[in-house]
């Protein structure tokens, strides 16, 4: 098998100055480890809420959702809404106006009714909504169609 006295040479002889050598290797590793660790720390990383931006889409339109009578007719006080938005600056360059749906629910009111209903957006996942400008609700005239 050959002649292991090369390998026992290796890990014995000089015992002393591989102990010195492993010592002041550990040493200088937590020595480097520490300084470069503490500076990345004074570094700004950026998190989600510093990466995150707003976006105001003006113009979108309202859709009505009415349930379970399609017949009836609905008038809305306006047909578009402001919505401001917040996330990832890089999704929000991206988002159109098609990639919004705000909607009014007139399914829980009665026919012949004139009322004021909020309007709910619908946002691409990782987009929250921070506010519906203007209007956040809308007043709504129910009556039968023709």
């Amino acid at each position: 098998m050959g002649n292991p006295t090369w390998l026992r040479r290796l890990f014995f002889k000089d015992k002393r100055l591989k102990l010195l050598s492993l010592v002041i290797a550990v040493l200088a590793w937590y020595g480097i480890k520490g300084t470069v660790g503490q500076h990345w720390l004074d570094r700004s990383v950026p998190t989600i809420e510093s990466a995150s931006a707003t976006r105001t889409m003006s113009g979108v339109p309202i859709s009505v959702v009415v349930r379970p009578e399609p017949q009836v007719s609905v008038t809305l006080s306006t047909a578009k809404v402001d919505v401001i938005l917040r996330g990832s600056s890089s999704v929000l360059q991206k988002l159109t106006r098609a990639d919004i749906r705000a909607l009014v629910d007139c399914g829980d009111i009665g026919s012949s009714t004139n009322c004021e209903l909020p309007v709910m957006v619908k946002v691409p996942q990782w987009i929250d909504v921070s506010t519906i400008a203007r209007p956040a609700s809308v007043r709504v005239a129910l009556g039968q169609a023709r």
